[in-house]
């Protein structure tokens, strides 16, 4: 099933499947890794209006809500 990030709880690892932002923002989301076919894992769920914590190439980075409900993921099996 294909859902957005903010979906995703901690330690769940996902493939990202497409982006569903305007150029400039899917340009940036692109660039940090959140390109269609790589791999991530949720670190820390966004709540609220905080941030999400996500690691993506090995690199571990926090993304604003708006953003990750922009990204839409396939959760892998455990």
């Amino acid at each position: 099933m294909v859902l957005p990030l903010n979906y995703m709880n901690p330690d769940e690892t996902a493939k990202v499947v497409w982006l569903a932002s305007e150029s400039c923002t899917r340009q940036l989301l692109i660039d940090l890794g959140f390109a269609p076919g790589e791999k991530l894992q949720c670190i820390r769920k966004p709540f609220r209006k905080s941030m999400g914590v996500y690691r993506v190439r090995g690199v571990v980075l926090a993304l604003r809500r708006e953003y990750a409900n922009e990204i839409f993921v396939k959760i892998s099996p455990e």
